[in-house]
């Protein structure tokens, strides 16, 4: 079995590698570099998974008696807050820069003349 500290310093180093990862992909989201991008994705989601289990272990923690004092868990929980809202940052970026190549032209301006012919053609 794991102890509370042990989980909780495997938290702390799942949350750094992934801010790492958040980082560099923020990164390369502003300078449009979406194929890089598309590479880390990978990385990000095998870290996502082990991010998964390790909130999991800090959710067993708190029945235990011997449980991690509320302020700790409250940083802990303040930087996942901070990496949520980064990544959220990151997909909105993305959805920009991938809509950046959908973009369409706008429409000419029909005149009313042309209008009034293609009406007296039906």
């Amino acid at each position: 079995m794991v102890s509370m500290g042990e989980t909780l310093e495997n938290f702390e180093k799942i949350l750094a590698r992934t801010r790492e990862i958040f980082m560099r992909e923020n990164s390369l989201l502003k300078a449009g570099q979406l194929a890089e991008h598309t590479a880390l994705m990978e990385q990000k989601g095998e870290l996502l998974g082990e991010l998964d289990e390790a909130v999991k272990g800090i959710h067993a923690l708190g029945g235990n008696p011997e449980a991690p004092d509320k302020l700790q868990l409250r940083a802990l929980q303040d930087n996942l807050m901070q990496l949520l809202m980064l990544d959220r940052e990151n997909e909105q970026l993305l959805l920009k820069q991938s809509m950046g190549n959908f973009k369409t032209k706008a429409m000419p301006k029909v005149s009313i003349d042309a209008l009034q012919k293609l009406y007296k053609k039906l």
